[in-house]
């Protein structure tokens, strides 16, 4: 059976707005579901040791919150050694929601992440969106239909050339980047931009996408992924 690990930002990678331990629970639960185990870490130097059994990597964490990243510690720099030699690997990621503004301070994060948060980027008012298929033809979005879901809606993100889009949101009268994935050095990493909170796992299709994103990632076959 494939294992994920799920990081849940706490302490260093928390922050005000996501319960980061709640929504990584629903992931645990979806992905569980599909057949995938999965051990649920916080953000402490300790967590990464549990990267060594791991097929899936799922980074569920945020910025940071009045915690001095620049501050030098010993654990920190083996954590975040551990960390690159992951992203590094050709085993699978996926980040999720805030992915694209955390590990500010990894070295190879935004390379292998491929998706990043800038000065420009902003959502709307939380609220009921509609996810859009950009690219049909790709195994995690095959046969879906265009979905609805209560989430924030992440636009202006910086998406490396590289990267596929799948999904989108309209916003400002044009489409907006929801899920993007890259299999270049033989690794496959997802972007997935939706998972603010509880709600967003309420929508079946949501889970749907999740589930289908892991199986991707883990390079499971085209049908195991569309039966998902």
């Amino acid at each position: 059976m494939a294992h994920a690990v799920i990081i849940a930002g706490t302490g260093r990678y928390d922050d005000p707005w996501h319960d980061f331990p709640a929504t990584a629970q629903q992931i645990s639960n979806v992905l569980q579901n599909s057949g995938i185990s999965c051990d649920i870490r916080g953000t402490k130097p300790t967590t990464f040791g549990a990267l060594a059994g791991a097929d899936l990597l799922i980074v569920n964490s945020g910025k940071g919150w009045n915690v001095d990243l620049d501050g030098a510690d010993q654990r920190w720099t083996d954590a975040h050694k551990v960390l690159t030699e992951y992203i590094e690997s050709g085993r699978a990621l996926i980040g999720i929601h805030t992915a694209c503004n955390t590990f500010h301070d990894v070295p190879g994060w935004y390379e292998r992440l491929g998706v990043r948060w800038t000065a420009d980027s902003m959502h709307p008012p939380i609220g009921t969106a509609r996810v859009e298929i950009v690219a049909p033809e790709h195994p995690i979005v095959a046969d879906l239909e265009p979905f609805e879901v209560f989430d924030e809606r992440y636009s202006y993100l910086q998406v490396d050339d590289d990267r596929q889009v799948l999904l989108s949101q309209q916003h400002d009268g044009r489409p907006h980047a929801l899920v993007a994935v890259s299999t270049s050095a033989n690794q496959r990493t997802v972007y997935d931009a939706l998972g603010h909170g509880f709600q967003s796992y309420e929508s079946v299709g949501r889970q749907r996408l999740l589930a289908r994103e892991a199986a991707w990632a883990l390079d499971f076959d085209d049908h195991k992924i569309r039966s998902l």
